[in-house]
């Protein structure tokens, strides 16, 4: 379904700023990536983010429970494509954010009022992705302006809200230091920022031409934490996992990712094996997914996507009674390195979570944050206030290099 929009009561002041003719907007509206326009969509994201495509967004919604709902947005300016956006409904779950708010009563009281006090499970409109870390909610053409951006964008939320009324609010994940001027401006729309803790990132020396010449470049002591993830790691047999493994091993992938999953305290969405399946049919060598074996068990998995010059490490499954004689995570984090180099990739993106130990392979804080809105004109304005006291948990930030060699990439600052 399509829908006439304009940015203001008045558009004539963009329209001259934008050197053209008052322009008409639309935008249209898809239960399905499968029923957008594939040339328009194609045309905005062409040399985006692999999270964008169509076939990536096509083989998570095949394997997407039923119960999930995706939407998706084109937005258009005199008939022609500039913009796309994808949307999910998702539930979020966890305990009271109380604890993170400190000594503020006020922050606190607000929080209850806001009905974030106890504990948490209401449904969420997302722009952006719940199955990855990182900006993959929309994209717009080079000569979009961002007012046109938003409003945009905040038409089709508004069609979504007004057809979803069981939504408890909006938000939009996630952003970095590099995101441009279109988050800031969600404040003027009544969205408060709230930070999301930091993605571990690493830069690759480009003289890193072997996982051996990366250890060189290492202090003592990390280097040789490093290679005990793989001593204490050699028992385990390492293969990549085709179609055929990931239908036979169905069952025990779901386990392995659900031991992991339990020890989050907030959960947004979820990875659904059967996305991973659907992925592992639709993507070549842009999508990466090993299985790590004990014998005949299998006590692990990982999966990463290679999004032009980097590797993002995406979701992990392990044996967490195995995990300390075996190291089997610390070896999965030394293996997204090694395949980045090999590869001849520029960073590792290890998402967030577990900070401390992916610093000691030299990856470096990039601090994330995100926008909410609440449904509620009552509940909403205290939502600044909550936002204003909430801390991502702090950790110590390690230096593992040599000086002279890595470390932390200009303007990224230790925690």
């Amino acid at each position: 379904m399509e829908t006439q929009l304009t940015l203001d009561p008045n558009p004539r002041p963009l329209a001259c700023a934008l050197g053209r003719a008052a322009p008409r907007y639309s935008v249209r509206m898809h239960h399905s990536i499968r029923e957008v326009d594939p040339v328009a969509w194609d045309r905005v994201v062409s040399g985006r983010s692999l999270m964008m495509q169509r076939a990536t967004l096509e083989a998570i919604e095949r394997g997407s429970p039923g119960n999930r709902e995706h939407r998706h947005a084109v937005f258009s300016r005199d008939g022609k494509p500039i913009g796309v956006a994808c949307f999910e409904i998702a539930r979020f779950e966890g305990p009271t954010i109380e604890p993170m708010l400190g000594e503020s009563a006020a922050a606190r009281l607000a929080a209850r009022v806001a009905g974030l006090g106890g504990q948490l499970s209401f449904d969420l409109l997302v722009c952006g992705s719940t199955f990855s870390c990182g900006e993959h909610g929309f994209a717009f053409v080079p000569d979009a302006h961002p007012r046109e951006a938003l409003t945009s964008l905040y038409e089709a939320i508004r069609r979504i809200r007004r057809e979803c009324r069981h939504v408890a609010g909006m938000l939009f994940k996630e952003f970095d230091l590099t995101s441009g001027p279109l988050p800031g401006m969600l404040d003027d729309r009544g969205f408060s920022e709230i930070p999301m803790g930091a993605k571990m990132v690493l830069d690759l020396d480009p003289s890193w031409d072997s996982f051996e010449g990366y250890l060189v470049c290492l202090k003592s002591k990390f280097r040789i934490k490093a290679k005990r993830a793989r001593t204490k790691s050699r028992n385990l047999r390492v293969a990549d996992l085709g179609l055929d493994d990931l239908v036979r091993h169905r069952t025990r992938l779901e386990s392995l990712r659900d031991a992991v999953i339990e020890k989050a305290t907030y959960r947004l969405g979820g990875v659904n094996v059967g996305s991973l399946i659907e992925l592992r049919r639709a993507l070549s060598d842009e999508f990466v997914i090993r299985g790590y074996w004990l014998g005949d068990d299998l006590v692990g998995f990982m999966t990463g996507f290679v999004d032009g010059g980097t590797l993002d490490a995406h979701t992990v499954g392990f044996d967490y009674r195995l995990n300390r004689d075996h190291s089997i995570y610390p070896r999965m984090l030394v293996d997204y390195l090694e395949i980045a180099i090999d590869r001849g990739l520029a960073r590792v993106n290890y998402g967030r979570t577990a900070e401390e130990i992916k610093s000691t392979l030299g990856a470096a804080p990039v601090p994330t944050r995100c926008y909410v809105r609440h449904r509620s004109h009552v509940v909403n304005p205290m939502l600044p206030l909550v936002a204003r006291y909430i801390r991502p948990e702090e950790f110590t930030q390690r230096r593992p290099f040599k000086s002279g060699h890595g470390g932390l990439a200009p303007g990224r600052e230790a925690a």
